[in-house]
């Protein structure tokens, strides 16, 4: 583990990489990672969006820009779980409602896809809370440890998926504009920080190595 002065020149350096630009001003929700196996199992990120531009949004991420796929041999296994419930009313344990008029609080899937994007794969979804018929959308996009990909190494996995999900963020940044909601009342997790403690599961003569990843 490295000092805190160590720590603050590491988020120095990573506050200045383009390869992050777009993807700190996002929210993280879900960070996983193993300290004894050093890989990181997930990382999930999001923003919020008005509703009246989601439609144009849903429109924006079928056009050729973007490439998906439902093969399960090459996505990763919880892929398959979360797939199932496009354009379903789900619970907030994402259960699948066939009637609505039994629950109090439900959210409808507007979108989820497993999107092809640096040879890696990520799950895009958006949802709103329906019950409550919020003004607003939910955009999440997420990376998982793909068990079924021999391409799993190291470190270099979760920082190629970093630079990915930036690359996508700024395209969408390039159409849409995402605003947060003074609801969010989630624990907002500041994502250098958060690297700096990560890279501290590496050795030290691994952490330089890394940061010019980045």
């Amino acid at each position: 583990m490295f000092s805190i002065t160590e720590a603050e020149n590491i988020v120095k350096i990573l506050k200045n990489s383009k390869s992050l630009e777009y993807i700190k001003t996002w929210k993280f929700d879900k960070l996983t990672y193993s300290k004894d196996s050093q890989k990181v199992s997930k990382i999930e990120i999001y923003n919020y969006i008005k509703r009246e531009n989601v439609e144009k949004l849903l429109k924006h991420l079928q056009t050729k820009k973007y490439k998906y796929t439902t093969d399960f041999k090459i996505i990763p296994n919880i892929f398959s779980v979360l797939l199932s419930k496009e354009n379903k009313y789900t619970s907030w344990q994402w259960k699948i409602i066939e009637d609505i008029t039994k629950e109090k609080y439900y959210y409808y899937i507007d979108f989820v896809k497993a999107l092809i994007h640096r040879w890696s794969i990520f799950l895009i979804k958006i949802y709103r809370n329906k019950s409550q018929n919020k003004d607003f959308s939910k955009i999440e996009i997420s990376y998982y440890y793909n068990n079924n990909s021999k391409y799993n190494l190291y470190y270099w996995t979760w920082i190629n998926s970093l630079k990915a999900i930036n690359e996508i963020i700024k395209r969408l940044s390039y159409n849409f504009e995402f605003v947060w909601y003074h609801e969010d009342y989630s624990q907002k997790i500041d994502f250098l920080t958060w690297i700096a403690k990560l890279l501290g599961i590496y050795p030290k003569e691994k952490i330089q190595k890394i940061l010019k990843k980045f």
